[in-house]
Formats: structure tokens, sequence, C-alpha cells
């Protein structure tokens, strides 16, 4: 199966759904196991294309879909 088109946010679903379902499947929270699962994939993703490619990356991605970055991000800081 081919790989999703980088920065599409693709890969970034992927990995971070997969993190989610193993720790609600430990009985967190399933917001607090999506946010865990987008910190882990954002750290990935910084180490594997660096802070300045992955930040062009996270910028596109929130340009297509401003809504929901908006949203996320005041859920976040709401459990902080």
């Amino acid at each position: 199966m081919a790989k999703a088109k980088l920065g599409s946010g693709a890969r970034f679903k992927k990995l971070q759904n997969s993190v989610a379902a193993g720790y609600e499947k430990k009985g967190m929270s399933a917001e607090k196991a999506r946010a865990i699962g987008a910190a882990v994939a954002a750290k990935q993703g910084r180490k594997k294309y660096g802070k300045a490619r992955f930040q062009k990356m996270a910028a596109k991605g929130r340009s297509k879909h401003p809504a929901d970055t908006k949203n996320k991000r005041a859920n976040m800081n709401k459990e902080l």
C-alpha cells in the first residue's frame, strides 16, 4: 500500500489515532488519549523531518483545516 502524500496530515493522523487507541485501551479518557497521540506524533515528526520542515508541514495542515485547529488548541489549553 502506498503511503499518504507528505504534508497531507494523513500520516500524522494515522500515528495519532494508533497511539490514542493504545492509551484508550489502557483506560484513559478519549480526549486525553488523543492529546497524547498528537504530542507523540508531533515529537516523531520533528525527530524525522527536523524542526523547520515539520513546522512548515504543520502550518500547511493548519491552513487546510483552520476550524479544527482552533478548537483543538482551545481544548488543549483547558486541559493544561
